[in-house]
């Protein structure tokens, strides 16, 4: 009997115990998930620790950026078809687009840890009435947006900032890149030939002959093909004129002068006014562009710090530059020539 209602007891605790498990079990998964976020919400919650998001950014039209290294003023060009950006301040000068790209990725990467409200205690406390580093852009209804970035917190490696149409104070993850040691030189672009390769029509190379200038070297592009042809209509072959434009391409001035000091014009005129070569190229849209190339400098000219004979001067008539570029890359002018473009018929190269 006694060993009966011992079993007894045993078969009722085990039931017991496995309700009770079963009835932890439903429970836990009823609350995981109750209480387990969406996907799409956890995907909106990231999106309000971003500051900005894409369409804050788009159709931006000019930019101001203030460090301490100065003021820079770039518009979005819209007088070329080649050219995005350029420099209005404190120069006119062809613009790059990779700094203008690197400031909006920056601002599409501002994480917000803490919000705080606008007042002049946080302002002072936060050093956003002295910024070290200003954005100002103007968006494509008019309206301008100033971001200002304060005090650096090395400790937890995070700054503070404030958005002019925002009516608080961000504290934010550091800046990944310096844009604060961004200066005239990062926004300018050193390359001479800035148009998009598939938008030239027509490329021509001329150098003196007697009083005139004469070329020796030309060639046209057909759109409905992308082929390129010679004055003969001579198919030519399409990596070799690709090779040789890569060539030009690459070309890059290490000093841009934008005015020639009066000691300086009278040593340059002669060099300016009887070039070694000139470009003259055709773009799909109609514009023209000309290049006029110097001799190596074979004086010394201190007033722009060019030592003799390492630099020669490649002027463009579409912006008021003189490119100054090394004496090492002078050879490609010589070396070009019709002949080096003509296709290779298939059976030569098996031979």
């Amino acid at each position: 009997m006694a060993s009966s209602a011992i079993k007894d007891n045993r078969k009722g605790l085990s039931r017991i115990v496995m309700f009770l498990f079963v009835l932890v079990t439903l429970m836990a998964a009823f609350f995981s998930e109750f209480f387990q976020a969406p996907k799409t919400l956890t995907q909106e919650l990231d999106q309000y620790r971003m500051l900005f998001k894409p369409s804050d950014l788009e159709g931006i039209k000019k930019i101001k950026l203030t460090n301490r290294l100065g003021e820079f003023h770039l518009v979005k060009d819209e007088g070329h078809s080649f050219q995005d950006w350029a420099v209005v301040y404190p120069k006119k000068l062809p613009g790059s687009e990779a700094p203008v790209k690197l400031i909006f990725e920056t601002l599409l990467d501002l994480k917000i840890r803490k919000i705080y409200p606008e007042d002049p205690i946080n302002t002072a406390n936060f050093a956003l009435e002295t910024p070290v580093l200003s954005i100002a852009f103007q968006n494509n209804k008019n309206e301008e947006v100033v971001v200002k970035f304060g005090l650096v917190n090395p400790i937890d490696n995070s700054t503070y900032i404030s958005v002019s149409n925002k009516d608080s104070i961000y504290h934010i993850d550091s800046l990944n890149v310096r844009l604060d040691g961004l200066d005239l030189t990062s926004f300018v672009d050193s390359r001479i030939f800035t148009f998009p390769l598939e938008r030239l029509q027509t490329f021509s190379i001329a150098r003196p002959q007697g009083n005139n200038m004469r070329s020796f070297l030309k060639f046209s592009m057909k759109p409905e093909t992308s082929e390129y042809y010679d004055e003969s209509q001579n198919l030519l072959g399409k990596d070799e004129v690709i090779g040789m434009l890569g060539e030009f391409f690459s070309l890059r001035g290490i000093m841009l002068l934008d005015s020639i000091p009066k000691e300086a014009q009278e040593t340059l005129k002669k060099y300016i006014e009887s070039p070694a070569y000139q470009i003259d190229i055709g773009l799909t849209d109609g514009e023209n562009l000309s290049f006029k190339i110097t001799d190596l400098i074979n004086h010394a000219i201190p007033e722009l710090k060019l030592e003799k004979k390492l630099y020669y001067i490649i002027i463009p008539d579409h912006v008021n530059l003189y490119y100054v570029v090394p004496k090492e890359s002078q050879k490609i002018w010589a070396s070009q020539s019709l002949q080096r473009l003509k296709k290779i018929p298939v059976k030569k190269l098996f031979y």
